[in-house]
């Protein structure tokens, strides 16, 4: 910041009063010449007074004395003036000395960062913020260590030539943002205001600005659009196999880490696989990518055993520390310097671990192992509703394909679904039932089951292998065995009716014939025992 120079002090009255007395001996001095030369001549002339002489000698005093009257006047009118134009001076530098004081306090103790730096990239001033913006402890200290901002601080050069770029065209860059680079190493994403100053010829002389920290305002709205990305990845997948590049690729291209991986728990072996690895095209990881195909990585190992042992994310700062971990050497070889870990379970177990590396040193981030976890969590999901649908599908199988009636209905008694096995035992193809009430069905003598059954579905309960007898479509009575059951949504709020139903008729038809026939041989012993009886009597 420019300073203003201490003010020169006023000159004093005292000085004023010298200056005056010594003015005044000047011109008695003169005076007192005056007087002697005209002695002298006086003296030459031997007494003999000339009028003239005389005349001329007072004309000279006289105006010797009116000389330095005005010359006292005029200094002392003069000495008045200063003092009063010093006086001035003096309450105007004490303004200006206060409004100064007033800036730096504004200067120094802004929260946003303020700056002048040289169109080369040297800093001409700075405020506090803005060195611990960039991890310095005095403006002094950061000014002293960095002579290029562009090389120095930026993240990416070419954005420095971009805001110079935009200066050249316009004298003022509004909410300009970049990534730079901390004194430790941490990165920060900051928005720039940036004036241009030009000399009277309009060359550039200098930059000055201030600039912000939005990196919280940056990451948040980085990690919304990584959620948004990753439900629409999981939400398109087919199967966990499909999800996994993508997962990888739009995680890593979302935050700007370069490379992440996939394990895999082989948990009767008791090891981890890597199953999937992903990279930035710029990036060559031939040899990392071997060295993790051949490694087996048992619990507590290296970062993704760690997180596979502890079910919790892990992260990994600044691998150059990381001594226990076995391929840190080539994850730095790949221009690597942070990782971290998030475990994937289901049903409560470990059964995949996701790992990322930066080329950024990197300190945990809270939020963003939040959405991380949320994101495992959508994975997890994924995998539950795949074996979901897998086992959904085989149930399907057997219901579509089973001998016995499988119906659905909705609590007012529509039918809304029907298998084959319904087709085969009713008559009644699905398409031709579908959407019309299931008492179709039910003979006219047992239309009051139904509704009884009904409301003891309705009650949660289930009518387990009950018989009935039901109508098919040709009119045709048929004796079937019933299981009725609740169908439960959302809460475990009942919201339909299963029916199942077996054709027992020729069972019943069966069970009939042996009836008659147990029936005709009792019928035929007790004749046989009467005739026996009646021939004893005759004999």
């Amino acid at each position: 910041m420019p300073q203003i120079p201490p003010p020169a002090p006023p000159p004093t009255r005292l000085s004023f009063d010298v200056i005056a007395i010594g003015l005044a001996l000047v011109f008695l001095s003169i005076l007192l010449a005056g007087v002697g030369l005209l002695h002298q001549i006086t003296v030459e002339a031997h007494g003999r007074v000339n009028g003239i002489f005389v005349m001329a000698a007072g004309g000279l005093v006289a105006t010797l004395i009116a000389t330095l009257a005005l010359t006292l006047w005029l200094s002392r009118q003069r000495a008045r003036r200063m003092q009063v134009e010093a006086a001035e001076r003096e309450r105007i530098l004490g303004r200006l000395s206060a409004a100064e004081m007033k800036y730096r306090s504004i200067f120094d103790n802004a929260v946003e960062g303020i700056f002048q730096t040289t169109p080369d990239g040297r800093f001409i001033t700075a405020n506090k913020a803005m060195a611990r913006m960039h991890g310095y402890d005095t403006p002094e200290q950061m000014m002293a260590a960095l002579s290029d901002v562009a090389t120095q601080l930026y993240v990416d050069p070419a954005q420095r030539e971009a805001l110079l770029a935009a200066l050249r065209q316009n004298d003022v860059v509004s909410n300009f943002e970049f990534e730079i680079t901390r004194a430790d190493g941490r990165t920060l994403w900051v928005r720039e205001n940036v004036h241009a100053v030009r000399d009277e010829s309009g060359a550039l002389l200098y930059l000055e600005g201030t600039v912000e920290d939005v990196s919280v305002q940056w990451w948040g709205e980085q990690r919304r659009r990584l959620q948004y990305a990753m439900a629409r990845v999981i939400a398109d997948a087919a199967s966990v196999e499909e999800a996994r590049p993508q997962l990888l690729r739009t995680i890593c291209e979302t935050l700007e880490w370069d490379m992440g991986a996939v394990w895999d728990v082989d948990a009767d072996a008791g090891v981890l696989h890597c199953v999937e690895v992903w990279n930035q095209p710029e990036i060559e990881i031939a040899e990392f990518e071997k060295a993790n195909a051949a490694l087996e990585c048992r619990r507590g190992q290296r970062l993704a055993g760690e997180v596979w042992q502890l079910g919790e994310p892990q992260w990994i700062a600044d691998l150059a520390t990381a001594e226990g971990y076995p391929n840190a050497r080539l994850a730095r070889e790949c221009g690597m310097a942070s990782a971290f870990g998030v475990p994937v379970e289901v049903r409560g177990e470990v059964c995949h671990v996701l790992e990322f590396f930066s080329p950024k040193i990197a300190p945990p981030d809270d939020e963003l192992l939040q959405t991380l976890g949320a994101i495992a969590s959508q994975l997890s999901y994924l995998i539950e509703r795949k074996e979901a649908e897998r086992v959904n599908a085989e149930l399907a199988a057997v219901v579509a394909n089973s001998n016995d009636a499988m119906i659905a209905c909705t609590l007012d008694g529509i039918v809304t679904g029907w298998n084959r096995g319904a087709e085969r035992i009713y008559g009644y193809a699905a398409e031709e039932i579908t959407g019309r009430p299931l008492h179709l069905l039910i003979p006219p003598e047992r239309l009051d089951e139904f509704p009884q059954t009904l409301n003891m579905v309705k009650a949660g309960q289930s009518l387990a292998n009950y018989e009935s007898v039901r109508l098919r479509k040709d009119g045709k009575k048929i004796s079937v065995s019933l299981t009725d059951s609740p169908i439960l949504g959302d809460a475990g709020r009942v919201t339909g009716l299963s029916s199942s139903a077996r054709d027992i008729t020729e069972r019943k038809r069966l069970e009939e014939d042996l009836l008659q026939a147990q029936k005709m041989d009792a019928v035929g012993r007790l004749a046989g025992g009467i005739a026996h009886d009646f021939n004893n009597i005759l004999t």
